[in-house]
């Protein structure tokens, strides 16, 4: 319930439940019966949220470029819930800005959930990341000495929605 964006719909059919019993009697609670006829399930009821973390994104992506590269400026201009563009390039998922300059990258290991496709990509939060920060191994394709991580909201729904 906590991660209810706009609202949340609990519908009670059958035996009580000892969970909504607690609840019931709260003003919070706006109690309607039941239609006649019980409208479609809206189709956003089968959409999947994902809220990402530092841990589902390439935390060097931009520090791989110079310090004067374009993905620079266009993550410095993000701002959280900003339309991002998610896609798939060969075996890794990609973030663009609204003007297709690619702002991040996913691990290689993410898989959005089964069955499914990116219907929505926003801006959660920006992280910073600096070459101290970054693995040996990984230290010397770093071009700038700190940078800036986008890190994504995705949205998805069933195949075919």
């Amino acid at each position: 319930m906590f991660r209810a964006r706009e609202t949340l719909c609990l519908a009670l059919v059958g035996p009580g439940c000892p969970f909504l019993a607690d609840v019931a009697e709260s003003p919070a609670i706006i109690h309607r019966e039941l239609p006649e006829r019980v409208p479609e399930t809206p189709r956003e009821l089968s959409h999947l949220h994902r809220r990402h973390g530092r841990r589902d994104v390439v935390l060097g992506f931009a520090g791989r470029h110079s310090a004067r590269h374009p993905i620079h400026r266009s993550v410095a201009r993000r701002r959280p819930n900003d339309e991002l563009r998610a896609r798939v390039d060969e075996d890794r998922w990609c973030l663009l800005d609204c003007e297709r300059v690619f702002v991040g990258e996913l691990v290689r290991q993410f898989r959005p959930p089964r069955g499914t496709t990116c219907i929505s990509a926003r801006v959660a939060s920006i992280a910073t990341w600096n070459r101290e920060l970054t693995e040996p191994q990984f230290r010397a394709g770093t071009r700038c000495e700190e940078s800036e991580v986008v890190v994504p909201d995705l949205m998805f729904a069933p195949l075919g929605h």
